[in-house]
């Protein structure tokens, strides 16, 4: 098989999320942590390994420090099912109260013959978490008003033409919500990768040819929208008259001291870059993104760096003496601004919802796949509590680390309400569905 057709396999394996059991994950390589964490009884790993029953009545929950933070996933990477996902390394970062309990690295660079995964050196490529990043960029342009969130996108574009004609302007808060109305809203599979790392597709480039046209009124429906978050990126760049990697890196990066972390290949990244595995376990060799400077999905960065953009949208967009954002704006991109039902928030400016959890406490969170990379950021704003995980296998296990988190520290009292339709209820839902991003997946009701 061709590098290229791997990376193509692999993309399509991303895309979809899939599960495949696959090797075990050795626990604590290397660790950076709030304070020395001693181990684990047997008692307290057993707790924390075993998955709690989601329906059952509220449990109460554990007290979020260092030391059970530390247990938890010491014990969470060693359950059975998690080691039969075969995932080579991981990193897990959870901060809280404006410190960090827990930066942990597990597993290896590389399945069998790579190096411990390092927190603070590892780099990890984290997909679609980079769209948060492009989203805070954004908002730090609204701020100096030099983009305005309600009015016509047209008039950042540089010159390039939006396809519109429904008679409703476009504006960045559709960009930021993903309800532009776009009619494709991802490129062609395959499309977003390339072996070649001497390859370079500039931003500006891959927008004229890609550019989709506006067939829904915007405001109207939300579509998970890769477009979209690539054209934010690319006004970014209009605005403030720098390609977008050299925006995010003088405006994000350096003022929260993130030093490992980049848009674009660098030697240093591609030194410290994990070795990306599929779902089926093989290797993938280094390949550069497409566009090469990709707002939506290119992102580069460590656990140690993920800490302190967590700890700074946590404390009010300020880390130290360094500010990235006012702590109005902060709140306001936490902040639900769509939803695709009213008991079913979608999307903050940048941040999902997960779907499934009980609504106490909020979180916000954003995941991401690209070939060989998975990852997961979310945040408990009114906890002050945030959580990272990556790691170098496209799997699950983000899902079940998450579940297993939220369980363990914040545990709904919730119970499942079943209902039991009649056949009269259930009529008014026949017909046939097309999904809004996948358009030729229909389904059938009756």
């Amino acid at each position: 098989m061709t590098l290229t057709a791997m990376l193509r396999k692999s993309l399509l394996s991303a895309l979809a999320t899939i599960t495949v059991a696959g090797a075990a994950l050795p626990v604590a390589s290397v660790s950076a942590s709030a304070s020395a964490a001693p181990a684990a009884s047997a008692a307290s790993a057993a707790s924390a390994a075993a998955p709690q029953d989601r329906t059952a009545p509220g449990h109460s929950a554990a007290a979020l420090n260092a030391e059970d933070v530390e247990a938890f996933a010491d014990a969470f990477f060693r359950r059975p099912d998690i080691q039969a996902m075969e995932v080579p390394g991981a990193v897990f970062v959870v901060v809280k109260d404006g410190k960090v309990l827990l930066q942990k690295g597990y597993g290896t660079t590389e399945v069998k013959t790579g190096k411990p995964v390092d927190p603070e050196k590892t780099v990890f490529r984290i997909a679609s978490v980079s769209k948060v990043f492009a989203a805070t960029a954004v908002m730090q342009l609204a701020e100096q008003g030099k983009i305005d969130l309600r009015q016509d996108v047209q008039q950042y574009m540089g010159g390039v033409k939006l396809r519109n004609d429904t008679g409703s302007p476009l504006t960045m808060e559709h960009l930021l919500t993903h309800t532009t109305g776009f009619d494709v809203v991802d490129p062609p599979p395959g499309d977003i990768v390339t072996a070649d790392l001497s390859a370079v597709t500039p931003l500006k480039d891959y927008v004229i040819k890609t550019m989709s046209a506006v067939v829904r009124q915007p405001g109207e429906a939300y579509k998970y929208d890769n477009f979209a978050s690539m054209l934010q990126g690319y006004i970014v760049e209009q605005v403030s008259g720098m390609p977008f990697h050299q925006y995010v890196r003088d405006h994000i990066f350096k003022p929260l001291g993130m030093e490992n972390s980049q848009f674009v290949m660098t030697p240093d990244m591609k030194a410290n870059l994990a070795v990306g595995h599929t779902a089926t376990g093989e290797k993938l060799p280094p390949y550069n993104t497409v566009p090469t400077d990709m707002p939506q999905g290119s992102m580069m960065t460590t656990g140690s760096d993920m800490a302190k953009f967590m700890l700074a949208q946590l404390n009010e967009g300020k880390l130290g003496e360094a500010r990235i954002l006012r702590g109005s704006t902060v709140q306001d991109m936490q902040s639900v601004h769509t939803a695709i039902h009213p008991k079913v928030p979608t999307m903050t400016y940048g941040f999902e919802l997960p779907y499934g959890r009980a609504s106490e406490p909020y979180v916000i969170s954003k995941g991401g796949d690209m070939p060989g990379f998975t990852s997961w950021m979310w945040l408990i704003p009114e906890h002050k509590v945030g959580g990272f995980i990556v790691y170098n296998k496209n799997s699950g296990l983000r899902t079940e680390l998450f579940n297993a988190f939220m369980d363990r520290y914040f545990p709904s009292d919730r119970k499942p309400v079943y209902l039991n339709p009649d056949k009269e209820q259930l009529a008014r839902f026949e017909g046939t569905y097309r999904d809004l991003r996948i358009a030729y997946l229909t389904a059938r009701s009756r």
